[in-house]
């Protein structure tokens, strides 16, 4: 998968855990977990489409998604669990940018 090459850990795990089913009207629907893989799907959602529209030769193929509010996060990179600590404490991104700490991914 063209995320986990480009070392984009964190939308390889959203997508691997989505459970995508083909739909009706060429619809792909996929299950997000919670509001952290929202946030990086939604990012990368435009590139996704082009690439399945233009590997499958069908411009009307979509991805539609929902997310599952009351489910356990879970964090497979480091990344995820910054953003997660973030929300809970701003002050962490102070610290990051004061000692010029890079997140990997």
């Amino acid at each position: 998968m063209k995320a986990k090459r480009e070392k984009n850990n964190s939308l390889y795990s959203t997508l691997i855990n989505s459970n995508p089913q083909l739909g009706s009207d060429l619809i792909v629907n996929i299950t997000i977990k919670n509001t952290i893989a929202l946030k990086e799907y939604e990012t990368h959602k435009p590139e996704l489409v082009k690439f399945l529209r233009s590997k499958l030769k069908n411009y009307s193929i979509d991805i539609k998604h929902t997310v599952l509010e009351n489910s356990k996060i879970e964090f497979n990179d480091s990344k995820s669990k910054f953003i997660k600590l973030l929300e809970e404490n701003q002050s962490l991104e102070k610290f990051r940018k004061l000692f010029n700490l890079d997140i990997e991914a």
